[in-house]
C-alpha cells in the first residue's frame, strides 16, 4: 500500500453508532441486516455471516476441531507418508 494511500485513509472520519438497551439478538439482526444491505451478496454469503444461525455455527466448529486434530501429531494415529512430490 502506498504512502499516500495510507495517508488518505488516516485522515478518513468515520461515522461511529452505538446501540445501549437491545439484546444480543437485536444486534445480531442489525450486523446482518446493515451488511447484507450495504452490499450485495447471495444468501449463502448472508447466511454464513449471520451469527443467529446455528447450523453454520455448528458446521465451523466441527471443521474448527478437525482442523485442530488434522495439525495436531498424535501417538495414536499413524502419520501419513508424505509424497515425495
Amino acid at each position: 500500500m502506498s504512502q499516500a494511500l495510507k495517508d488518505k485513509l488516516l485522515n478518513k472520519l468515520v461515522t461511529i453508532e452505538i446501540y445501549h438497551g437491545i439484546t444480543v439478538e437485536q444486534a445480531a439482526q442489525m450486523f446482518v441486516d446493515l451488511n447484507y444491505e450495504g452490499t450485495p451478496m447471495d444468501k449463502v454469503t448472508k447466511a454464513n455471516i449471520d451469527p443467529r444461525n446455528k447450523w453454520v455455527w455448528a458446521a465451523k466448529k466441527i471443521f474448527e476441531e478437525l482442523a485442530h486434530l488434522l495439525r495436531t501429531p498424535s501417538r495414536h494415529r499413524p502419520r501419513r507418508p508424505v509424497s515425495p512430490n
